[in-house]
């Protein structure tokens, strides 16, 4: 892990201390942790997960499939993906995480279900809970819902506060987390009381309102098109971490 940090110290890049970390972890995870027959879930935009059985690593110093990326690893892809509205809150939260690689461990059997097809028991579908979480934050007005966000926050335990409520230049609230006294993790969020689907728009505004060592965010209390999610996770560009109402729902109910 060390060796890994002080490679990416070379590079160019200037990476921050928590960028370090963050990075140096998922880089470890990726080529190291995951193993042949690994169970791997990827997001396809569309509230489902592809599922992928992980193969060997292998380098390829020319690609020509249109990815950057040269440090890869063979992957068969399954053909039924895993759809989020039949996960448990406890998963749909999980997959939150603002790492790029991250371990689901802990979800093994419930993932296993969910590729058998078996279909999950109404309690652990929360969907109509979900629903009146989402219209009661829709009753509060702008500055209601960036003051809940602010807590939600300190209870998820960032230092947080919100900004004033004009002219904050795009950034509603603002969260530093201290990674267990390594480095602080600063989020800037912006959020969205709205019921229409958010744009590319908004992720390029709070991208652009964001220092290359802050992570920018979006939480909004609809969805996100997919124009919007495809800019998020640009390759090159700094990752948006796009939060919609059924997620920003399941984060209420673990907490």
């Amino acid at each position: 892990m060390e060796d890994i940090r002080g490679a990416l110290v070379k590079t160019s890049y200037g990476y921050s201390q928590a960028q370090l970390g963050i990075n140096a972890g998922s880089i470890c995870r990726f080529g190291l942790e995951m193993k042949p027959d690994d169970i791997v879930l990827s997001p396809t935009g569309e509230r489902k997960y592809a599922v992928g059985r992980v193969g060997k690593y292998f380098f390829d110093d020319s690609p020509k499939d249109g990815c950057p990326y040269k440090h890869r690893r063979h992957i068969a892809w399954l053909p039924q993906p895993i759809s989020k509205e039949d996960m448990s809150t406890n998963l749909t939260y999980s997959l939150q995480s603002m790492l790029a690689v991250f371990s689901l461990d802990r979800y093994g059997t419930e993932i296993d279900a969910l590729m058998s097809g078996e279909v999950p028991t109404p309690a652990e579908k929360s969907q109509r809970v979900r629903d009146v979480i989402l219209e009661s934050l829709m009753d509060l007005d702008g500055r209601e819902f960036e003051e809940f966000i602010r807590h939600l926050l300190e209870v998820l335990g960032f230092r947080a506060e919100a900004t004033q409520y004009v002219a904050d230049k795009g950034i509603d609230v603002n969260g530093v987390l201290n990674a267990e006294g390594l480095a602080d993790v600063v989020l800037r969020i912006q959020v969205k009381r709205v019921r229409g689907t958010i744009g590319n728009r908004d992720v390029l505004a709070i991208r652009g309102a964001s220092a290359q060592s802050e992570h920018p965010c979006l939480i909004a209390l609809s969805d996100f098109t997919a124009q919007a999610r495809e800019e998020a996770e640009a390759p090159g560009k700094a990752a948006v971490k796009l939060i919609g109402g059924d997620d920003l729902a399941a984060i209420i109910l673990k907490h």
